[in-house]
């Protein structure tokens, strides 16, 4: 369980990592992807 846990929080991070890179890259603000 806790080895899952552990993945899964690592490709979160990982996945909000890219996003914000992504945002970045397009200067989109983060209101619309609320």
């Amino acid at each position: 369980m806790r080895s899952t846990s552990w993945g899964l929080a690592k490709w979160v991070d990982f996945i909000l990592l890219g996003l914000s890179c992504l945002l970045g890259r397009l200067d989109v603000p983060p209101e619309v992807m609320l």
